[in-house]
């Protein structure tokens, strides 16, 4: 049985999704691949992109695909207006990916009406020492913190504009020790100590505007403040994994197909497994050459990999399959990506509507960032009022 997982746009993958292939795929239900494969193993050395030092980074996040009409039962995608008053239901999932390679290590799907922070709260399934796992500020609370560091991954989260950290004392490097309680902990007897830094981005295009993050890593010598800052700025590559499944994969403004909440948890897991292959061919075409993963072309891969799924007329006998990969190998680094230069661009929008700020004439001459890494960061020390 061969099956063309592509966005619809070919004659040829339109079969894919027809009433005889939904028959087909109904019979055989909705199994997470998740509890076979794990995911992705350690990436190769030459992936330079994959880590820092004895760390591999993986940001959890969370998204939003959109399916086809249906009318499902409670535990089954639904739509964010209320029963019946959309057409299109939508699906929450929440993935734990790894940033230097844009591989997802794992994902939790559900329905729109459960919060990210329930779905990332089965995440740390897949954490383990050598992780440092980034967050945004919504995840910030004792009980998915401590679930996260009971997996010996270490956590350098954003926190809140609203949330006060006390000093308990100064480290040398400008940051302090706090700690925080869970929402429960009324007597405050069981607080978790963290570490705070708090920095300022300089020469970004973003002067002026605060950070604070909490970290379980308490060592300053092994963790500097500077480091872990810089180091946070790479969670937003999360956002770029969810670019490449909605809009190049999928295709855009493509709904999933399925019209039964097992079909759409289906069609995700598939586009996921996709997903997951082409980043693993990605990351072996860099380590051939020693290159960065950011190197390698996403959308070249997809192209090339459609292309030979299509003319290729199979993967047997084995030594075709091995031919297939290094013709595809050798086509992406025909076509490598240049270095990243640095960019930045403002958090507004177009609509009213929205919790972003409008987007205005002044936005469109946005200042570009002059330095990256640790030559943007700058500590800030706690003032003596805050002790």
């Amino acid at each position: 049985m061969r099956v063309c997982w592509a966005s619809g746009t070919s004659r040829r993958s339109r079969h894919c999704f027809g009433p005889a292939s939904g028959w087909v795929r109904s019979r055989c239900g909705c199994c997470s691949p998740r509890p076979q494969s794990r995911w992705a193993p350690r990436p190769p050395r030459a992936a330079s992109g994959a880590g820092c030092g004895c760390w591999r980074w993986t940001p959890p996040a969370g998204t939003s695909p959109t399916a086809r009409p249906t009318r499902p039962p409670s535990a089954a995608p639904a739509t964010p207006r209320g029963h019946d008053k959309s057409c299109f239901p939508q699906v929450r999932m929440a993935c734990l990916i790894e940033v230097g390679t844009h591989l997802v290590l794992d994902a939790e799907p559900a329905g729109c009406r459960t919060g990210e922070v329930t779905l990332v709260g089965h995440l740390p399934r897949s954490c383990g020492r050598g992780q440092l796992v980034l967050a945004d500020r919504e995840f910030l609370g004792v009980p998915l913190w401590r679930a996260f560091t009971a997996s010996g991954a270490d956590l350098p989260w954003r926190v809140p504009a609203n949330r006060i950290l006390p000093v308990d004392r100064q480290v040398r490097d400008g940051s302090w020790l706090s700690r925080i309680h869970a929402q429960t902990d009324r007597a405050r007897t069981a607080p978790v100590i963290v570490r705070v830094v708090a920095h300022q981005l300089n020469g970004t295009g973003r002067e002026g505007e605060d950070y604070r993050l909490v970290t379980s890593l308490l060592d300053a010598r092994r963790c500097p403040a500077r480091q872990l800052a810089a180091l946070y700025q790479e969670r937003w590559e999360a956002e770029a994994v969810f670019a490449e499944l909605k809009t190049h994969q999928r295709g855009a403004r493509i709904v999933l197909s399925s019209k039964t909440p097992d079909g759409v948890l289906q069609q995700i897991w598939a586009h996921l497994l996709v997903h997951h292959a082409l980043h693993e061919l990605m990351v072996r075409t860099a380590a051939t050459r020693g290159l960065d993963a950011d190197r390698i072309s996403f959308t070249e891969a997809l192209r090339s990999t459609r292309r030979s799924v299509t003319v290729t007329p199979g993967s047997f006998p084995p030594d075709l399959l091995v031919r297939t990969l290094v013709v595809l190998q050798h086509d992406l680094l025909e076509r490598l990506l240049p270095h990243r230069r640095l960019r930045s661009q403002p958090r507004v929008v177009k609509r009213k509507m929205s919790n972003y700020r409008l987007k205005r004439a002044e936005h469109h001459t946005w200042p570009q960032p002059t330095r990256t890494g640790t030559r943007a960061v700058r500590i800030k020390r706690p003032q003596p009022a805050n002790a």
